[in-house]
């Protein structure tokens, strides 16, 4: 007990804390040991164990302690440099350039966790991190988070230092800072590691971000990133009048102008919609069973947002948003072109977008309260078409 209380004394006065100086050799002694003679990058005839303190303490005490003392007085990290360090990269560095990164949806409020699966104990989940974040146009952008690990963590490091996207499947991928061990006050902090995710992937019900990706840590373990997303319920939409008139017709397709009054969108602000209702068909004749794309034209100078007026919508695609005359015009379809509309909706500020996928949402009660014309019938007709198509 002299000897460990020998060896504990010593390092008690370095960075290589080894518990309580009682003369009882635990983990804590061994692990502060192990790690001191680690960065001394030396051994002792023996090893550190505890059957060999006596030969320790002979050294922490001769002609060398001074020496050792003052090279143990910090506590020194091997830093591995990601390829290409040193010109400038980040260990967060990813390309994207091949992944089919899900840029239509962004999400505004989802919580997040990050936990720790260890493979002798499959059972056991052990919560890291958790927070909040945002997804933007496909990338995650961390907001608020705690990390539960102790050490070196801090509230910002998932904010600085992660490059996430998801892909359009909901898996995220990605780099980002992952701290792998509890460190309890103390006791020896580890620095944190760079984990590349995915490893694998569990889907969940919900929105496109739900689920687990997993991520390779070390021998012992695998993390994951657990995100959940909720909708938020949309706010009521509201329309006194609704109208529908022919007013073009080509040789493959026939144009409608849909009117509606006193349009409201919950309890905050009214739209005034003037929306044109395309349907192109496959060859001259404009039979239902030709009938190709069922597409709402809206006109930019009708959004309210000037960033929603300014974006570069044909970004999504000539087919979402023509270049024709002005190049004013958004096409949100019916059928087989639906990710444009995330594309174009994805581009506009929240009112206006609020505002067109209420329209988009509520078609179907609009054009029963469009009247008994012959507009109104053939419309609802192609509709339930293009739906059902």
């Amino acid at each position: 007990m002299a000897d460990t209380r020998c060896v504990q004394a010593f390092l008690a006065e370095t960075a290589f804390d080894p518990g309580p100086v009682d003369g009882l050799w635990g983990g804590k002694t061994e692990t502060a040991l192990e790690n001191a003679f680690d960065q001394l990058d030396r051994t002792v005839e023996g090893g550190t164990g505890r059957n060999n303190t006596d030969e320790i303490c002979a050294l922490f005490s001769g002609a060398e302690a001074d020496d050792i003392r003052e090279r143990l007085a910090y506590r020194f990290y091997p830093i591995e440099l990601a390829d290409g360090a040193g010109s400038g990269n980040s260990p967060t560095d990813y390309d994207f350039s091949g992944i089919d990164v899900a840029t239509g949806y962004s999400a505004d409020r989802c919580t997040f966790e990050i936990r720790r699966h260890l493979f002798s104990e499959p059972e056991a989940v052990n919560v890291m991190a958790n927070g909040d974040l945002v997804i933007e146009e496909g990338r995650v952008r961390f907001v608020r988070t705690r990390w539960r690990v102790g050490g070196f963590s801090g509230p910002d490091d998932l904010i600085e230092q992660s490059n996430l996207a998801i892909r359009s499947d909901g898996q995220v991928v990605g780099r980002m800072i992952y701290y792998e061990r509890y460190i309890p006050d103390g006791e020896v902090f580890e620095p944190p590691i760079y984990v590349t995710l995915p490893a694998h992937f569990d889907k969940t019900d919900g929105p496109v971000a739900n689920g687990h990706t997993y991520f390779n840590a070390n021998s012992w373990s695998e993390g994951s990133l657990r995100i959940s997303c909720r909708k938020e319920a949309p706010p009521e939409f509201r329309f006194a009048t609704a109208s529908l008139a022919e007013v073009h017709r080509e040789q493959n397709f026939v144009a409608y102008r849909l009117k509606l009054g006193g349009t409201r969108i919950g309890d905050d602000f009214r739209i005034y919609p003037d929306v044109i209702i395309f349907t192109d068909y496959n060859g001259s004749a404009d039979e239902t069973g030709n009938l190709m794309l069922f597409r709402l034209v809206f006109q930019r100078d009708a959004l309210q947002q000037p960033e929603s007026r300014e974006a570069d919508y044909l970004e999504c695609g000539e087919v979402a948003a023509n270049v024709q005359g002005d190049g004013q015009q958004l096409k949100l379809h019916v059928g087989n072109q639906s990710e444009r509309n995330e594309c174009l909706l994805a581009k506009m500020g929240k009112t206006d977008r609020i505002a067109w996928q209420a329209v988009i949402d509520n078609l179907e009660a609009i054009l029963a309260r469009a009247g008994r014309g012959p507009a109104s019938e053939r419309v609802r007709e192609l509709y339930a078409f293009a739906r059902g198509g």
